[in-house]
């Protein structure tokens, strides 16, 4: 009788350690979820930096006409009167 009930403890004490670790609400879903969340966090480090970035870059060219002539210059190659533009053209490919 007494071999039954051990063999019984054993069994409940299987399935109980069974649910701790591989159940949806588990120790080794919790793992999963705390990588998940380290990753998120990382990249929403980065994109508040991006934002950060944006939102000055916002406020230069609210503020300044220097930020809005180096954007122009930079991104649509545009050029001051009386100023000459060279272009250099790279043959290597």
């Amino acid at each position: 009788m007494s071999r039954i009930l051990i063999v019984l403890m054993v069994v409940a004490l299987v399935m109980l350690q069974f649910k701790i670790w591989f159940s949806p609400s588990g120790v080794i879903e919790g793992i999963h979820l705390h990588r998940a969340i380290a990753q998120q966090e990382k990249i929403n480090m980065q994109l508040a930096k991006k934002n950060k970035k944006l939102l000055q870059q916002i406020l230069e060219l609210k503020h300044g006409e220097a930020s809005i002539e180096l954007l122009a210059r930079e991104d649509l190659g545009m050029v001051k009167s009386g100023e000459t533009f060279y272009q250099i053209v790279d043959r290597s490919n």
